[in-house]
């Protein structure tokens, strides 16, 4: 009788890792993080730093797992590239798959489960799936697997004195590189000494081995906490919410042996032939792989995050400045099923309409399209408060750059840089050093871009020298000249809280009246508070910066003032059109129909007129 999920092997000839599966496994998931989790958003997320020099390895050195911390430091600056991150990934999955298949076969001979060897890969896969869990995860793991099975198939010294001698190296170098992933070593090992081998004296000592080393190491080696100690490189120490995955993936691990007993017991059950065996391998074969593909689909829906990976994407094409990719983002957001109620679950939807208003305004769409997008109520103001800025350091001090309020994006990306000494902070703060005139802060920054890995980085780095040495070079230099023509002339005190947005955006375009992004802003802003009456002051600008007419939400403004207010409105060459003036009529009369209930009318009101000010205005105020 034959058995599609066990093969029995002789003892003299112990399992074979299967290739085929390997292969396709490594295509499946090359294929899931390219095409669905996209890994520069897992860049996005963690924002990695690493810079050559002994100065910034020798950090690593003194922390149990620290040494996967600066491999995996290293690698994760791949991930900024599609491709190349994927195939990272890929890559270390399948490389915990082979071990597994290594180790597995030795701990389960002369038998072996076709997928088993799989699991901690696919827990893997599901794990990093979610965007915040570490790679030197899943490179402990590796190096703990491997470890394991090197140790289990050097030939057993004959004497107790050298096996123990040989596990405390073993131990301690997985440990040192591994942290508490070297667990799984001493586990596996003292298991396969009870279980196996019948050394009960040899485990006793190895298990006293694995619980002295961190021991002293937390006691008298070196200067951490008991609970990095113990759990540095587990899934158990990093602040990430954590599912039962990871509970799943070590009870695969150290219930292995256990499972093995099992299937001894079965051996009658499983055992097949050798004429038998090529039909079974085939067999098997088609099993395998249908069961191998539903495996790693149910591993990415299992914890892929969609809305964490739109918010991802909305604050990836902000840095990379692609506008209409942000804009075609956040559409597709609105257009979802409930989208309302999905708008709840992004963990930055309060950044999403400062992300959208910044894309508009560069696409030169804000003043006629930004009611069309989700605004924030109550609202916020076109610049970010500093509770939510505080979490978003960079995008602000971008922000501000684009402003021409340079003061405002130093102090940012300073705030940014005491967290994350990215390339892309280190670029924005050089460049608002430079803007301020502190050319050695700027030339600080450039060596430092100096060591980073990122090919661009090196670039970013020559082009920041020699800006701070001639003031002049291109790229940067076009970034440099724009921000120090609309910069204010003289210093003056930020405000940036509440109302104090409007003073701040009103100084900048008072001292520069050149400066569009701030005009829109200071206007939009205004629109944004309820406060249209404060654009009537403005009006005028529209002819002297080069508007050829008054954007569509100015117009509806400007229609509530005369016709809802009965407020004169001075115009000057510009006019209301006929097709705005007509929408307005509708809307109110859809409005009066409905007792001037927003909410009764609203229902009406929003398909037609839903991406209007007057929508917006009523909506805030429906009794008024």
């Amino acid at each position: 009788m034959t058995n599609l999920f066990f093969v029995h092997y002789p003892e003299s000839k112990p399992a074979k890792i299967d290739w085929l599966s390997v292969c396709i496994f490594s295509l499946l998931t090359l294929f899931c993080f390219f095409q669905a989790i996209d890994p520069r958003l897992m860049y996005q997320q963690q924002q990695p730093v690493f810079f050559w020099g002994t100065d910034f390895f020798g950090g690593f050195t003194a922390v149990p797992g620290g040494l996967s911390d600066y491999v995996s430091a290293l690698l994760s600056q791949f991930l900024v590239y599609r491709f190349a991150g994927s195939l990272l990934i890929t890559g270390l999955l399948t490389a915990v798959v082979i071990a597994s298949s290594a180790l597995f076969n030795v701990l389960m001979r002369p038998h072996r489960i076709p997928l088993l060897e799989f699991v901690p890969a696919l827990v893997l896969l599901a794990l990093h799936a979610n965007y915040r869990f570490p790679l030197s995860i899943s490179l402990a793991l590796l190096v703990s697997l491997s470890a394991t099975y090197l140790f289990l198939r050097i030939p057993t010294a004959r004497h107790l004195t050298s096996r123990i001698a040989l596990f405390i190296l073993c131990f301690s170098v997985t440990y040192w590189c591994a942290g508490s992933q070297a667990f799984v070593l001493a586990v596996l090992c003292i298991s396969h000494d009870f279980v196996v081998s019948k050394k009960f004296v040899q485990g006793t000592v190895c298990l006293l081995i694995s619980a002295a080393i961190p021991w002293l190491t937390y006691s008298y080696l070196i200067i951490i906490t008991f609970h990095k100690a113990v759990l540095s490189q587990s899934p158990f120490y990093y602040d990430f919410k954590l599912s039962f995955a990871p509970y799943f993936l070590y009870a695969v691990i150290f219930l292995i042996l256990p499972f093995r007993l099992l299937l001894v017991n079965l051996q009658k059950g499983v055992g097949h032939t050798a004429a038998e065996r090529p039909r079974k391998k085939f067999l098997n074969f088609l099993v395998t792989m249908p069961s191998l593909a539903l495996l790693v689909a149910a591993s990415i829906g299992f914890s892929f995050d969609r809305p964490g990976k739109t918010s991802l994407s909305m604050d990836f094409f902000a840095q990379d400045q692609r506008w209409s990719s942000l804009i075609r983002e956040m559409r597709s957001i609105m257009r979802q099923r409930d989208a309302r109620k999905m708008y709840s679950q992004y963990q930055n939807r309060y950044m999403l309409p400062f992300y959208v208003n910044r894309a508009l305004y560069h696409e030169g769409a804000l003043l006629d399209s930004m009611f069309a997008f989700w605004q924030l109520q109550p609202p916020a103001g076109m610049l970010m408060p500093y509770d939510l800025g505080e979490h978003y350091p960079l995008f602000c001090s971008d922000v501000y750059f684009d402003l021409g309020f340079v003061n405002a994006s130093q102090r940012w990306a300073y705030e940014a840089y005491a967290t994350s000494k990215t390339p892309r902070v280190l670029r924005r703060l050089g460049l608002a050093c430079m803007c301020a005139g502190l050319r050695k802060d700027g030339l600080r920054c450039s060596a430092m871009l100096e060591k980073t890995v990122l090919p661009e980085s090196a670039t970013w780095s020559r082009a920041l020298a020699a800006l701070c040495t001639n003031d002049s070079t291109p790229g940067h230099g076009d970034q440099v000249d724009r921000a120090r023509s609309i910069m204010p002339e003289t210093d003056f005190i930020m405000h940036g809280i509440g109302d104090g947005q409007n003073l701040d955006l009103a100084v900048l375009f008072e001292q520069k009246k050149n400066n569009r992004m701030a005009f829109e802003y200071l206007l939009a802003d205004h629109l944004l508070t309820y406060q249209p009456d404060a654009i009537l002051p403005y009006i005028k600008y529209f002819g002297l910066l080069g508007y050829p007419g008054l954007p569509r939400h100015i117009q509806e403004a400007l229609v509530f003032l005369k016709f809802g207010l009965k407020m004169d409105t001075e115009l000057g060459a510009f006019r209301i059109s006929d097709a705005t003036l007509d929408r307005f009529k509708d809307f109110m009369r859809i409005l009066v129909a409905n007792n001037g209930d927003m909410k009764r009318a609203s229902k009406e009101l929003f398909a037609p007129y839903g991406d209007t000010y007057w929508f917006y205005l009523y909506s805030a105020t429906p009794k008024k």
